[in-house]
Order: structure tokens, then sequence, then C-alpha cells
């Protein structure tokens, strides 16, 4: 079994320059299943590799967020992500969201002083989760 906290200190493209001393961290052990751990480790890892330290951390605030909703009642007999499709995450993840008073939408201002709407970092960093495991667990191409 490997480590169920995932630091980014262990990855060199993660080195914060300057005088912050955020020693970031995801912690895998916030999640209900050892499989559950395994598709997020898989996940976490591909983003510590390829990302910024930035996105990291919001990375770590969208999944804080996944994990208390995979921890919440609605989710008590589910044991991967594999147990529910796409769309049904995503719909009560939202329901999820409202009933705890966080966002899920987010506001985008453009340089024009243009203002559209999207979707919020917490739905789209689980998208993304269930897009890169999507061929293991869901056999989408």
């Amino acid at each position: 079994m490997e480590n169920d906290i995932i630091y980014f200190s262990d990855f060199p493209n993660l080195q914060e320059t300057g005088t912050r001393k955020d020693n970031g961290k995801f912690d895998l052990t916030l999640l209900p299943t050892q499989e559950l751990k395994e598709e997020f480790r898989g996940y976490i890892m591909y983003r510590c590799k390829n990302g910024t330290f930035r996105a990291l951390i919001q990375d770590r605030t969208a999944y804080n967020h996944i994990a208390k909703f995979l921890n919440s009642r609605i989710n008590r007999r589910i044991k991967s992500l594999g147990d529910r499709n796409p769309e049904k995450w995503i719909s009560l993840l939202k329901g999820w969201m409202l009933e705890q008073g966080i966002t899920i939408v987010k506001e985008k201002k453009s340089v024009y002083g243009t203002v559209s709407y999207g979707e919020a970092v917490t739905i789209l960093y689980f998208r993304n989760v269930l897009k890169f495991l999507g061929q293991k667990i869901y056999g989408m191409r």
C-alpha cells in the first residue's frame, strides 16, 4: 500500500519560489474506500507531474470538497467512481454543494468588462477526474 498523503514537495516542478512556506499535500485518508483512494491517486499524481503549484492549490480545495461529498450519507454504499455514470455524479455533486452553501456557478469577467458564467472549480475538477478515469472505469474512448 502506498502512502496516503501526496506532498507537493515530492515533485520538482511544484517547488514554489519565494518565502511562502505552504507544505501542500493531498490527503487520501479523507476518502472512504481503498478503490476511491487508488482512483484519485492516479489523477493527483498525473496533475502533480504536469501541473503548476497554483493549479494544485486550487485542485486541493476542490479535492477536499469532493472528499466530503464522497463521505456524505448519499454516497455511503459507493465503493468506486464507476458505481455511477458521470452525469449522475455531477448532478449529485451539484445538489450536495447547494445543500452545503457552496456556489455551483463561477462568474468570469473578460478584459473588456463582459461577464460570463461557468461551472464552479469543484465541479470542473470532478469532471476532469471522471474524464481522466473514464476509459478505465466507464469504458469510454
